[in-house]
């Protein structure tokens, strides 16, 4: 019985076991199985995404947008379908800042097929294969300059220590490892071992993966059992995507709009007056088209003066006005 079939959200219905053997080597390159594979992925979202959405709301610091991997064979995914993947990785601003960090420090991609995000960025992932379900955090040894930037930090011991408490600070059925079969339960990670992971990471082209491995037996047995480990796992991970990811400097505060240079320039000249104009009277212009000119008032009405600014007599409103005193006589 599912846990959520008395609520109004989608129930989800469990896998079937096409939705495992569909990524099964035989049919990694087979174009004819897109439905097969749309199934596996409509399900795998629908058993995730609440979770991931809300994971992306609540730390809206990652920049993280949702994505999902290709279901045919091509160049985006090497060629090959060996799972279905529904992945939370950094948006366009973040992996713009990661590409200007990675050429600064002269970080250089390493080769790893496919152009897929989760290929190449940190990613919150959920990969749905023939050995079952893998929900955690994953770290591509492409990413640049994240991969580098861990790899530097781990040679620390102290930062070696700190990054295994983040690590055991996640619910006991968590593993860390790679995306084969060499994983550790996080309870039993020891900094011996840690450091051997971390060596084969800087030599391989792989990826680090922490998280929940579900094995295909209780992906098709226990849907529900699967559902409510997935409700504690997502929002722990927010501190191993941390440690994973580089963090842009991005400027939150709004600067000021700039002043034009004629606008913070004082007017020279002696100090006005402070009289209504009158006939004959030297005036500056305070605004408008002719601001800042000096003239001399030839006529005036009872809203305007008529002014003489160098051989141009034109209409001024008297508030744009103010009245200079008389020249200094030798």
């Amino acid at each position: 019985m599912n846990l959520r079939q008395n609520t109004e959200e989608p129930v989800f219905p469990g896998f079937d076991p096409e939705d495992v053997s569909v990524f099964l080597r035989h049919a990694w390159t087979d174009a004819d199985r897109l439905e097969d594979r749309q199934q596996a992925l409509n399900r795998l979202e629908m058993l995730v995404e609440k979770s991931f959405r809300s994971f992306a709301e609540s730390h809206s610091q990652f920049g993280l947008e949702v994505q999902r991997g290709a279901l045919v064979p091509g160049r985006d995914n090497d060629g090959r379908v060996d799972a279905a993947w529904y992945v939370l990785v950094r948006n366009e601003s973040h992996r713009k800042a990661s590409g200007i960090e990675a050429e600064a420090r002269r970080i250089l991609r390493n080769a790893m097929g496919g152009t897929e995000y989760h290929r190449i960025h940190p990613a919150i992932c959920a990969r749905l294969d023939a050995q079952g379900l893998f929900v955690g955090v994953s770290l591509p040894r492409a990413a640049a300059p994240d991969a580098d930037l861990l790899l530097e930090r781990m040679k620390s011991k102290k930062n070696r220590g700190e990054f295994i408490d983040v690590l055991r600070a996640l619910p006991p059925q968590a593993v860390f490892g790679d995306d084969q079969d060499s994983r550790v339960p996080v309870i039993a990670l020891s900094a011996g071992i840690l450091k051997l992971t971390f060596d084969a990471f800087e030599r391989g082209v792989g990826w680090l993966m922490v998280g929940r491995q579900f094995e295909p037996e209780m992906l098709l047995s226990s849907p529900s059992s699967v559902e409510l480990e997935l409700a504690e796992l997502v929002p722990t991970l927010n501190a191993v995507y941390a440690s994973f990811t580089f963090k842009p400097n991005f400027k939150t505060a709004t600067s000021k709009p700039r002043r034009s240079k004629s606008a913070k320039r004082k007017p020279k000249g002696p100090k006005p007056l402070s009289r209504p104009p009158e006939v004959s009277d030297r005036v500056r212009v305070k605004s408008g088209v002719f601001k800042g000119k000096v003239g001399t008032v030839l006529e005036m009405r009872d809203d305007a003066v008529r002014i003489k600014i160098k051989f141009l007599p034109v209409w001024v409103a008297k508030p744009d006005v103010l009245v200079l005193p008389p020249r200094e006589t030798t």
